[in-house]
């Protein structure tokens, strides 16, 4: 599966983590650690593949996301912007399935 479509994947667990995050904390906490599975695989195929350049990006897509959800926030970041970043994979994704 292309790098786009897995992080438009992981965007989706992503939102449900922003949605329930100060709702049921429970709930959240499942999304955030699918999401943090499938980064984790992303990272695995990456390695693979040996595309080392976008290996940095999940990294930090996954320390920012550990961060918020289970840090200090040092990142600062916050549901507009944690689903800002995910939005334009998700966007991508539905345009692939699209021209299918």
């Amino acid at each position: 599966m292309a790098l786009s479509m897995q992080l438009g994947n992981i965007g989706s667990e992503v939102s449900r983590a922003c949605k329930w995050k100060n709702e049921n904390t429970e709930r959240s906490l499942k999304s955030v650690d699918r999401a943090l599975e499938l980064l984790c695989l992303a990272l695995e195929s990456l390695k693979i593949s040996n595309a080392y350049f976008k290996i940095k990006e999940i990294c930090y897509a996954k320390e920012v996301l550990i961060d918020y959800f289970y840090g200090n926030n040092y990142h600062n970041s916050n549901n507009e912007t944690l689903l800002k970043y995910y939005d334009d994979f998700a966007f991508v994704k539905s345009n692939i399935q699209t021209q299918k």
